[in-house]
């Protein structure tokens, strides 16, 4: 997913969230349409792309059985 922030240009998302409006929401969407069902409904009531993305990292760094039981 970084891939496609750093192609599209958005990827500045990833360490702030100090960005235009437009970028939030154009990361926002495209953060979403690349997750699968699982952890989309982790995060489905977040509306602001860098809290997506650390909740994501909080995620898929976390070790333990639910870490495991989502990928």
């Amino acid at each position: 997913m970084e891939a496609i922030l750093r192609k599209e240009g958005t990827n500045i998302i990833t360490e702030t969230d100090d960005v235009t409006p437009d970028m939030k929401s154009s990361v926002l969407s495209t953060i979403q349409l690349c997750l699968d069902d699982g952890p989309l409904l982790q995060v489905k009531h977040i509306k602001r792309a860098h809290e997506i993305w650390k909740s994501l990292e909080n995620l898929y760094c976390a070790s333990g059985f639910s870490s495991e039981f989502i990928l």
